[in-house]
């Protein structure tokens, strides 16, 4: 059984580093490490504005997802679009950045891990009082949150992960919650 909580730990988040790096690896978006782990945004790791989800089975870690509201460290997407980030920030909403959403290769194919680790990240911005969600994703990705609800805003490169093709995407939390499809499917086809 898959169960959802939070990296509170630096041997956990070390995990997510290990889980980060086999994922990315498996799809080309990082480089071999020696200590094969990686760290893409680590000034967002341990600060008090980032959670770091995490599903479990058993002792293992199969996913992982990382929420970071807006704050002095910014968000991971200020690096690959910041002009088009400082057009979008507004002092009367608060923005926060869903990220770092790998399963374990072995669990690639697992809809309803992805959707559960998804409707996290939703629930935790919604904890954090977010306005907005910001994501950036792969162009293959992008159909599948605009019928969550997302809407495309830019087109850019991730120079963390090789300088891959990414589109960034933001969603109103505060308007539309968790998208149905979520609170349907996330939880074996029960909405909770």
């Amino acid at each position: 059984m898959i169960t959802i909580t939070t990296a509170d730990t630096p041997d956990e988040l070390r995990a997510v580093h290990c889980l980060t790096f086999s994922a990315y690896l498996a799809e080309g978006l990082c480089k071999i490490r020696l200590n094969k782990w990686l760290e893409h945004y680590p000034h967002l790791d341990e600060i008090a504005e980032t959670t770091v989800v995490t599903a479990m089975e058993g002792d293992k870690l199969v996913g992982t997802v990382s929420v970071t509201l807006d704050g002095p460290a910014g968000l991971h997407v200020d690096e690959d679009f910041p002009e088009v980030m400082r057009r979008l920030r507004d002092p009367r909403l608060r923005m926060a950045a869903a990220w770092r959403i790998v399963t374990d290769p072995a669990y690639r194919g697992d809809r309803r891990l992805i959707m559960r680790l998804m409707r996290a990240g939703f629930e935790q911005a919604i904890a954090c009082k977010a306005d907005w969600l910001v994501c950036s994703f792969h162009p293959r990705r992008q159909k599948v949150h605009w019928r969550l609800g997302f809407f495309a805003v830019a087109k850019g490169k991730c120079r963390a992960l090789n300088n891959a093709d990414a589109v960034l995407m933001v969603y109103n939390v505060r308007q539309n919650g968790i998208p149905e499809q979520l609170r349907r499917r996330a939880n074996d086809g029960v909405e909770s």
